[in-house]
């Protein structure tokens, strides 16, 4: 149904990856990273998988985008060297690497 190499990953914010933090002075930091998947015609994929590995984020942490094809990796330490990493049956991994999470 999909084409095996083209999925397309569109993101929410201005930037390539919505990488937003949240902080108060007596609270550890954290980023989040947030976005939308759609396919090649620009239709939500609801279901895909959404992987961000670091050797800064202590294991993988994944989450599924929802019916309208959006996702939200919370409570990331801020690092960089990240992959983000989507996945979506009959489809290509989209693959992104070196990403900087900010406080």
């Amino acid at each position: 149904m999909y084409s095996k190499n083209r999925l397309a990953l569109s993101i929410l914010a201005a930037a390539a990856l919505t990488l937003s933090a949240l902080a108060t002075a007596a609270q550890i930091t954290a980023g989040e990273i947030a976005g939308k998947v759609t396919n090649e015609q620009g239709e939500p994929l609801a279901g895909a998988t959404v992987t961000a590995r670091g050797d800064c984020l202590q294991g993988a942490h994944t989450v599924f985008t929802d019916g309208k094809g959006l996702f939200d990796l919370l409570q990331l330490p801020p690092c960089d060297g990240v992959t983000v990493t989507v996945s979506a049956p009959g489809a290509a991994d989209v693959v992104w690497r070196n990403l900087e999470v900010k406080s």
